[in-house]
């Protein structure tokens, strides 16, 4: 009984803490402090009595803040976007007006392109830059370039503007001619560059759409920014789509996935790391002259680059090293057999500039990619040099 009471009275003193004496001194004014600072903005701001009583704690916790402050990003990319786009040639206001079923209703607003439903084979529309025949259009979400892959029993050599995530395009920009190349494209007569949201702030951001129609259309969309005080930034994207045909035993099914993290490491380092899972199914009808034949298709799209970077202390130059890869496949199977896979490997060392009114950018890089249709396989080995270079003369833009 009596071991039972002193270990309760023991349980008290330690709970109740100081108000068991409460004559007793502070043990901060007895410990010498190494981060405590006279001139400290905090300490300054405080009465001598209370600054002598502001815990360890809290000192060292505005110590970590002043230390931690992370330079600003160098990005070559954003910078061009920042210099050379203005908003006659972003469509946000007028998507955010208008009724956006896929990527390809973007190119509606612009009349130097040929868009085209095709409404017998579900969800497939495809744009063609001044009705050029073959694929002339760059499609890039920041400065990654998305390029999927469908075989079709008669191949228009186009990309079906559905296979793009829109979920959580914020800025659509539409550049004429090559000028997408300096962006991170390909050499092409047009190109679209979206943007997920930039927060200026550290709140989280996040929507949700959902859009429904005839013959069972239904497609939902989400989408979640933040950039963290840290450094660190997030950006999330989803869509679920779904859709039945005109005709008996046509359908279509897909989703696609797609984040965008920074990890930022110390003040001037960084991990990136961007992903895209794209799945899609269904049949669709393959019409002859006298009979339709129904042909059930699986396609997907596997998209990852992981990039390091490391900048100087003055902010004006970055060191990028990224690795990545991809995969896609097509595959068709009842009335028209075929498999298709693509398998991809990259790596790239390259290194950025940025001043005033100058944009420099230096990259070696070098790709495998290996092809397969059924039993064949053919391999491609590559490798590139580019330097890119920028340079405002005015501050006018039109």
């Amino acid at each position: 009984m009596k071991i039972v009471l002193l270990q309760t009275i023991i349980t008290l003193l330690i709970l109740g803490g100081g108000k068991v004496n409460s004559s007793a001194q502070s043990d901060n004014e007895d410990i010498i402090d190494s981060l405590y600072n006279p001139s400290d903005s905090t300490i300054d701001s405080l009465k001598a009595d209370t600054a002598v009583g502001l815990s360890f704690e809290e000192r060292y916790k505005e110590f970590k803040e002043k230390q931690e402050e992370r330079q600003v990003r160098v990005s070559f990319f954003d910078s061009l976007i920042t210099y050379f786009t203005s908003e006659r040639l972003n469509l946000k206001s007028e998507v955010n007006k208008s009724y956006v079923r896929d990527a390809g209703d973007y190119f509606k607003f612009d009349p130097s392109f040929f868009v085209q439903d095709y409404h017998m084979t579900p969800m497939r529309k495809t744009v063609q830059p001044f009705n050029l025949i073959g694929d002339y259009l760059n499609y890039m979400i920041n400065d990654f370039q998305l390029n999927p892959f469908e075989h079709l029993p008669e191949t228009d050599y186009l990309n079906d503007m559905n296979d793009f995530p829109i979920g959580g395009n914020e800025d659509i920009y539409i550049l004429p001619g090559a000028a997408g190349m300096i962006f991170g494209g390909e050499n092409a007569v047009a190109s679209i560059i979206t943007r997920p949201k930039t927060p200026d702030d550290n709140d989280a951001y996040s929507g949700i759409n959902a859009d429904s129609g005839p013959y069972d259309y239904s497609f939902t969309k989400g989408k979640y920014s933040r950039n963290f005080k840290s450094g660190k930034t997030i950006d999330l994207s989803i869509g679920y789509r779904d859709a039945l045909g005109i005709e008996t035993g046509v359908n279509d099914a897909s989703y696609h996935y797609l984040s965008d993290f920074f990890f930022p490491i110390g003040s001037s380092k960084g991990i990136s790391v961007f992903g895209q899972l794209y799945n899609r199914e269904g049949n669709f009808m393959f019409h002859r002259d006298a009979v339709s034949l129904p042909i059930s298709r699986e396609r997907f799209d596997r998209n990852l680059k992981i990039t390091f970077e490391s900048q100087n202390k003055d902010g004006t130059s970055k060191t990028v090293t990224s690795y990545q890869h991809l995969r896609r496949g097509s595959y068709t199977t009842l009335n028209y057999l075929t498999r298709f896979n693509i398998t991809g490997h990259s790596a790239s060392l390259g290194k950025e500039w940025v001043s005033d009114k100058k944009f420099m950018k230096a990259e070696i890089k070098t790709n495998y990619v290996k092809y397969d249709q059924g039993f064949d396989s053919h391999v491609r080995n590559s490798s590139n040099v580019t330097f890119k270079y920028a340079k405002l003369n005015n501050d006018r833009r039109y």
